[in-house]
């Protein structure tokens, strides 16, 4: 590695990124699990909520849709979905044209969470988007979806 992509630290570029993010996710994070403890959202945890957005914003969903839709792969899915399962927050039943699919929809207790949830992460997009325009937003989620994800090893 050269000079020239070093800073005076000798931090490559791509690790203060890292290690800036990794900061900032914790952060908010932290920020998330504290606000729900203080609505009262019990057995939610921040990993549920790429899901629950999902199921508030389109409807019962397939594994294999909520998968696409949050960017995990099938098998992390369905953990997380019969943990939600386990603590009410949704039900699994088979679609009635195809009984091979499962369909994911919301329980009355996930239904119960949606204005919090959602008063929640209008908050924390508050917090995150503070001081930036609507030109550096829209940039900043470009520049961070053109980021390559390292491969498994």
């Amino acid at each position: 590695m050269s000079n020239y992509y070093q800073g005076m630290d000798g931090q490559h570029p791509a690790e203060k990124i890292l290690s800036l993010m990794n900061r900032k996710l914790s952060a908010s994070y932290g920020y998330i699990r504290r606000r729900m403890a203080e609505c009262g959202l019990d057995g939610l945890d921040v990993s549920h909520g790429d899901i629950l957005w999902q199921l508030y914003s389109k409807g019962p969903r397939t594994m294999g849709e909520l998968a696409s839709g949050i960017g995990r792969d099938k098998s992390t899915v369905t953990a997380l979905v019969n943990k939600m399962e386990a603590r009410g927050l949704v039900l699994k039943r088979r679609d009635k044209a195809d009984t091979r699919i499962t369909l994911v929809e919301l329980a009355e207790r996930g239904e119960s969470y949606r204005e919090p949830f959602q008063a929640i992460s209008r908050e924390i997009r508050g917090i995150l988007w503070e001081g930036f325009s609507e030109r550096e937003r829209a940039d900043l989620a470009g520049l961070l979806a053109r980021l390559g994800e390292p491969e498994d090893t």
